[in-house]
């Protein structure tokens, strides 16, 4: 409930829409059917006016584990977040915890140092802030 809250305040405290219009992946209303109708118009519109179609497609594997923290908070700072927020954020991030467990061994504790929580509704916003904005 509490990250619900917190998504909201970000929508509602950035400074412009930080999700190109092209992007369709973690955007609401925004679905693979939608990105490949926009595909499938182009390539048609192009092929009418005798032009061609580039196409790039990049799959990061294991992206959100590579979300960089300080990169993150940064990025915050120049989109125009509130600064309550980015402190709130720079403690989500700080000094997370994780281990391993197979059978009944369990792993010492490491630290978290990149990566945003999967299965958080938070994770999908600060990826998308991480690989948006120039630092």
């Amino acid at each position: 409930m509490f990250e619900r809250v917190i998504k909201d305040k970000i929508d509602l405290s950035v400074v412009g829409d930080y999700i190109p219009e092209r992007q369709f992946g973690f955007k609401k209303g925004n679905s693979t059917v939608h990105a490949l109708l926009k595909f499938h118009t182009d390539v048609i519109q192009n092929l009418r006016e005798r032009r061609c179609t580039v196409a790039v497609s990049l799959d990061i594997e294991k992206a959100f584990d590579k979300a960089y923290h300080d990169g993150i908070l940064v990025k915050m700072v120049n989109i125009g977040f509130d600064p309550s927020l980015i402190k709130l954020f720079r403690s989500f991030f700080n000094d997370r915890k994780f281990c391993v467990q197979l059978g009944n061994e369990v792993s010492r504790f490491g630290s978290v140092l990149c990566g945003v929580p999967q299965g958080s509704v938070l994770a999908p916003h600060l990826y998308n802030i991480f690989t948006r904005f120039s630092s």
